[in-house]
This record gives structure tokens, sequence and C-alpha cells, in this order.
């Protein structure tokens, strides 16, 4: 074997990077590519989502009052795919029944109440 082949004479090829590291290593590079196919712009953040900060404080709470709003402001979201909307509002908290939002963010949302809603702490 040349110098060069000796260091990976007994390497595990799923287990070396050198080597192409294997399909578990590959997974994140094809699911980049078939994005790219896929949609119609380049992706913006690849990560896995638990390391997105915004994703991991994200909590799900349910839209009970449509108002003023309160001095809290907040990054809430509602929807899936193509339909997801998100937005800053101003939110108050109602004890044991949900969220009062304001009346703006209600409607850029199209959330009503008894909807659910994704918020974000600013």
């Amino acid at each position: 074997m040349t110098q060069s082949g000796a260091k990976y004479e007994k390497a595990e090829p799923g287990k070396t990077y050198d080597l192409g590291g294997g399909a578990t290593m590959d997974v994140g590079s094809y699911t980049v590519h078939l994005t790219r196919l896929l949609g119609l712009e380049e992706p913006t953040v690849t990560s896995a989502t638990d390391n997105i900060r915004t994703v991991r404080e994200s909590t799900s709470e349910t839209v009970s009052e449509i108002g003023d709003g309160g001095r809290t402001k907040m990054l809430v979201a509602a929807g899936r795919l193509t339909d997801f909307r998100a937005c800053f509002a101003s939110v108050k908290r109602l004890p044991k029944k949900g969220l009062c939002i304001d009346r703006e963010a209600a409607e850029l949302l199209g959330v009503e109440v008894g909807d659910e809603i994704v918020v974000v702490p600013r």
C-alpha cells in the first residue's frame, strides 16, 4: 500500500470523514440540495431546528381576546408552510385564559379568538 493510503488501511468508511463519512453525515447536504431543487429560492438558514433559539423558546398559546394587546411585544406566528404568517404584536397574558393580542396583529395573522398561535418573547 502506498504511503498516502496507509492511514486508511483499517479505517471504517462510515466513521471516517475523509472516506465520505457514510449516509448519516450526508443527510444534511442531500436535504439542502432537495430544498434548492424544489424551492424557488436559496435556503437562508441550514441548521437543526433545535439549534435555533427562536424555535427552541417558542410556545403555543390560545388567542382568548383581540383588543389593544398589552405593553409586551412578542414575535407571533400562525399557519404552516404556504399559510405561514408572522409579525410583532402587542400582547397581554390573561390568567387561565390565554393571550390578548392587538387587532392589527390578529388581522395580519388571520386569526380569531380560540385560534392557536406560536409566540416568542423578544
